[in-house]
């Protein structure tokens, strides 16, 4: 993935002022560190191979995903854009056969998912809901704090909310899946009522 050619900077931490070239060299990184995961992934199923324990599930997901500039800055945990927020969910589970599923999931719902693959009834006051179950997906929520400034979303159905105490976005992520036009004052009855829902859903994103 790396070009080995390549004489530029590599500081990850000093990310401002890069060259083209030197800003590919960091995506290239991360599209390894990406490549190297999805290999060790397959080492860990063929050990379970061998060792017969292939009758178990294994579940791989995340906290969070990467920004390399896609909104203008690098990093994490301060912004709610897809390319932080939208991270994979693997679940290699006995006697199912591989699928690619689209459907929403949020990490509140894992534990209710491995819960009904063991047999468990979940606890009524557990949040989340088994991904397993027929129930449609439930609304996904976000939040962030940086620097003294509060972030929530929720994305429900094709469109997500993004909000602040200073700002507010809405994204039709169909539509608009790099989250590039932002719409709020373009349907501004769609905003106000998502941004409802993010009260409603949400008690903690009242004040924003």
């Amino acid at each position: 993935v790396l070009d080995p050619a390549f004489s530029g900077r590599y500081e990850p931490m000093k990310r401002d002022g890069l060259s083209p070239e030197e800003m590919r060299h960091l995506q290239a990184a991360y599209d390894g560190e990406v490549a190297h995961v999805d290999e060790e992934i397959g080492r860990l199923l063929a050990f379970m191979d061998r060792l017969g324990f292939r009758d178990r599930d294994v579940w791989v997901t995340s906290d969070h995903g990467e920004e390399l500039r896609d909104h203008g800055r690098w990093g994490h945990g301060w912004r709610l854009y897809e390319e932080q927020t939208r991270i994979p969910l693997i679940s290699v589970q006995a006697g199912v056969p591989p699928a690619l599923s689209l459907r929403s999931a949020r990490l509140v719902d894992v534990l209710p998912t491995v819960l009904t693959r063991l047999g468990i009834r979940a606890p009524p006051a557990l949040r989340g809901v088994s991904l397993l179950s027929s129930a449609p997906p439930s609304p996904a929520y976000a939040e962030s704090g940086f620097k003294g400034i509060d972030l929530a979303a929720l994305v429900d159905g094709d469109l997500k909310v993004i909000q602040s105490d200073v700002r507010g976005e809405l994204f039709d992520l169909v539509a608009d899946p790099a989250e590039a036009h932002d719409l709020s004052t373009v349907r501004p009855t769609d905003h106000a009522a998502a941004r409802e829902r993010l009260a409603r859903e949400t008690p903690e994103a009242k004040g924003l």
